[in-house]
């Protein structure tokens, strides 16, 4: 029997969060939609989804980790939170609680963030986890070729300088994050889920917000054929 999509409804209160079920045993955690103003790329995520779905492991999917950001195209939730900075272990706002409890019913091996960069007009990529793996199966050169040859400029020097948790120095459109386990979390959705074991590695696209949809669908189209699937074939 052909396995098919999944779609579920958990709820807390008044706060409902949909997400898609493929398979009986997820390797793979889709997010997207943590951020409202970040709300294109979940169409292009959707669509690469389809698009690819014979040659898909078992995966979970959250199109809208924040639903009432998304709802209202705002970077923070309906509380006034960022959902990307909240992830702690005595959270107790509703969306950041669900999440939680997803990922504790299904811990899996990568969890891959879509995110988008409103005020950038290029590519750029983060990887976590005990080494990097894109580099050394030479994944992110191929995404790099396949973006360069579409004309997607990848995007060089410091990736938010304002930001505490951010500020590193992206190279060439990718930056290698290695975890320290003694630090203290940060609230980053990569941080909590790294210091609970519920994935062993995260990938986190910034897809430019700056370009237009197809473009955007573009780029999801060539993550999916350069690093998600070779990733598990």
């Amino acid at each position: 029997m052909s396995k098919k999509i999944n779609i579920y409804t958990t709820v807390l209160g008044k706060t409902k969060l949909k997400y898609w079920r493929y398979g009986s045993r997820p390797q793979l955690l889709i997010h997207s939609g943590t951020h409202g103003d970040e709300f294109e790329v979940i169409h292009s995520v959707e669509k690469a989804l389809r698009k690819y779905l014979p040659l898909m492991p078992d995966f979970i999917f959250v199109p809208h980790v924040s639903p009432s950001a998304v709802a209202t195209h705002t970077r923070v939730n309906h509380l006034g939170a960022d959902l990307n900075r909240s992830f702690f272990d005595d959270a107790s706002d509703p969306e950041v609680l669900l999440n939680q409890r997803l990922a504790l019913k299904y811990p899996t091996v990568v969890n891959i963030s879509f995110h988008e960069d409103p005020q950038n007009s290029a590519f750029y990529l983060y990887e976590g986890g005990a080494f990097s793996l894109l580099e050394s199966t030479n994944f992110i050169q191929r995404l790099r070729t396949s973006l360069t040859a579409a004309n997607i400029p990848l995007f060089d020097g410091i990736d938010d300088p304002n930001d505490p948790v951010l500020g590193e120095k992206i190279n060439h459109g990718y930056f290698y994050y290695l975890p320290d386990p003694h630090s203290k979390n940060d609230g980053t959705w990569a941080g909590w889920g790294l210091s609970h074991h519920l994935f062993k590695r995260f990938l986190i696209p910034e897809i430019p917000g700056k370009l237009p949809q197809f473009q955007k669908d573009l780029i999801v189209d060539l993550i999916f054929q350069n690093v998600l699937l070779p990733l598990y074939f």
